[in-house]
Formats: structure tokens, C-alpha cells, sequence
């Protein structure tokens, strides 16, 4: 077996990342595939990585073999900085054939490796190279983990820019909405990376990673197709389905299966299901056979949801 590298990396630190990289790993195990993630380097941590110890809590699982055998993460470095200079201070030096060589062993056995970087593309691994030299020299694709704050267009429009001209084919932007922004903000990039990537980048998915609380995340990845009849009767286009705010916009949308997809989230669901109709309003987004549904309910309780069609 030689499993599928995805490099999964972001317009920034901090935007999303780790949270992504877990959530991605949620979705393929529900699907079936043998997936596992990798750290390319962590800095600020010792002895564990701190972003291993994430995704395993959003996976619900323990510390693996290759965990504990420092696979998912060759490199750990003690001060929070960039890569080149972390490693300076700690007296050591990386050598990107160890990282190679950790994630060529979990892909003979896993599906999938999904390999977090450090920081943005043009994070320098030393002083003579960056980590989009690596993603390119080793072929991986990228999943591209953007937001909604205040500058996200520029940046995330740089990094698909870099990809381009680096000649490495981006696989996905995920829009991070955690933390919250300005709500006009939010919405109005997200319409604009939407037709940016219909029109300069048709091949690459976008799709919408849910709002979370701090720590562990109350969310869930569903699968449409286990909950409720397909969407085939929708284009796989956002035209015409974009910021829409109207009550039955989604008929399969059916009480039976928002209860059902509550029933994940809160234990008294029924008490989110008013007098026979579910939807009050929700807005709703296809792109490239992602799609992202928002559903509102009275009390001002909402519920993202994430399928694959």
C-alpha cells in the first residue's frame, strides 16, 4: 500500500489548521478509509506535539503506535517560532529527508496521511529553503485552510497565487468561520473566494468549516447521503442557490432528518423541532460537490452542516 499525502496548510498561524487536519480525519474514517495525520514540525511543545494531541481528540481516539514512535512527527522544538529559527535555538537542525522518511512508513499503512505544515507555505524550514519547496519536491497536493477575518482575501489569494506559479495543484480551500468575525465580513469573502475559485481555480473544492468552542469542538462532519435523499434535484453550482434566506429552500430538508442530525449535537433535540416545522430559514452553498448548509431555528440555536454529495 501507498497511501495519499495531503498537505494541509493555511494563509496564516493560528486560522485553522490543526482543526481542519482533524476534521478532514473524522470524514474519511466515516467513510470507511484508514487515515492517520502527520506534524511536519511542531514548535513550542516538548516531548509531545501538541497539534497530534488535537486531532486525536477530535478523532475520539488515544495516541497511536506511530504516535508514541515519534512517526507523526519527527521534528518537536521547544520555542514558538518559525521552524528555521526554533531549531537554532534548540541546538538542532532539520533534515526534511527524516520528515520524508516518516511519512513514506505511515503511508504503507494508511490510506490517507494527512500531513499538517507549520505555519503558511512560505515558512522557511532553514535558511535555504521553505516549506513550499518541500510540497513541491515531494508532489503532494494542498488543502488550503483560509477565514473570514479581516485581510484572509489577500492572503488567501497570495498562497493560491504561490501554488500556481509553484505548479502544486490545490486540492481544497477550507473557509474557517471559528473564531467569529464580523457577520457582513464573513459573508461577503466567502462570495468572493466562491466566484474566484469558479473562475480562476474550477478544479479546487470549497467548502465551509463549521464555527467550534474553544477547545473541544461541538461539531460534527455528516455525510448527506447516510441522513437524507441526495441532493441530485440541485446543480452542483452555487448560482442561484447563494445567501438565500427562505423558509423551505431545501424540501428534503424533512423534520425526520433535522431531528436526526440534531439528535448528534444535544440529547433534548425535540425541544429544536417547532410545531412541524423545522427550517425557519438557512443559507445554503454548493461548490464543486461540497456543499454547506446553515440551519436556523427559533431560540436562535443554529446547526452547520457539512456533506458530500
Amino acid at each position: 500500500m501507498k497511501g495519499t499525502v495531503l498537505f494541509i496548510t493555511g494563509i496564516d498561524t493560528n486560522i485553522g489548521k490543526t482543526f481542519a487536519t482533524g476534521m478532514i480525519a473524522c470524514a474519511l474514517a466515516e467513510k470507511g478509509k484508514k487515515v492517520i495525520t502527520q506534524k511536519m514540525i511542531q514548535t513550542g511543545c516538548t516531548e509531545v506535539s501538541e497539534d497530534i494531541e488535537m486531532h486525536r481528540k477530535i478523532q475520539g481516539i488515544p495516541f497511536t503506535e506511530e504516535d508514541k514512535a515519534g512517526l507523526t512527527c519527527p521534528y518537536i522544538f521547544t520555542y514558538p517560532c518559525s521552524p528555521h529559527m526554533a531549531a537554532e535555538k534548540d541546538g538542532k537542525t532539520i533534515n526534511l529527508s527524516v520528515i520524508t522518511e516518516a511519512t513514506r512508513r505511515l503511508q504503507e499503512k494508511y490510506e490517507y496521511v494527512l500531513l499538517e505544515g507549520a505555519g503558511g507555505l512560505m515558512v522557511p524550514n532553514d535558511f535555504h529553503s521553505l516549506a513550499i519547496d518541500y510540497v513541491k519536491e515531494q508532489g503532494y497536493p494542498v488543502i488550503l485552510v483560509t477565514s473570514g477575518k479581516l485581510g484572509s482575501i489577500n492572503h488567501t489569494l497570495l498562497t493560491l497565487c504561490a501554488c500556481k506559479q509553484y505548479g502544486i495543484p490545490v486540492r481544497t480551500v477550507v473557509y474557517n468561520l471559528y473564531p467569529p468575525t464580523d457577520e457582513q465580513i464573513t459573508a461577503n469573502t466567502l462570495e468572493y473566494l466562491t466566484q474566484y475559485l469558479e473562475k480562476v481555480f474550477p478544479d479546487t473544492a470549497l467548502i465551509t468549516l463549521p464555527e467550534a468552542t474553544a477547545g473541544v469542538a461541538d461539531i460534527d462532519l455528516v455525510f448527506f447521503k447516510q441522513i437524507a435523499p441526495p441532493l441530485h434535484n440541485f446543480s452542483n453550482r452555487t448560482d442561484g442557490f447563494r445567501n438565500h434566506n427562505k423558509p423551505g429552500l431545501l424540501p428534503h430538508f424533512t423534520n425526520q432528518c433535522i431531528f436526526q442530525l440534531l439528535a448528534r449535537f444535544h440529547t433534548s433535540a425535540e425541544n429544536f423541532i417547532i410545531s412541524g416545522t423545522a427550517m425557519l430559514c438557512c443559507n445554503f452553498s454548493i461548490t464543486n460537490n461540497h456543499a454547506a448548509c446553515r440551519v436556523f431555528f427559533e431560540h436562535g440555536h443554529s446547526l452547520f452542516i457539512i456533506f458530500f454529495i
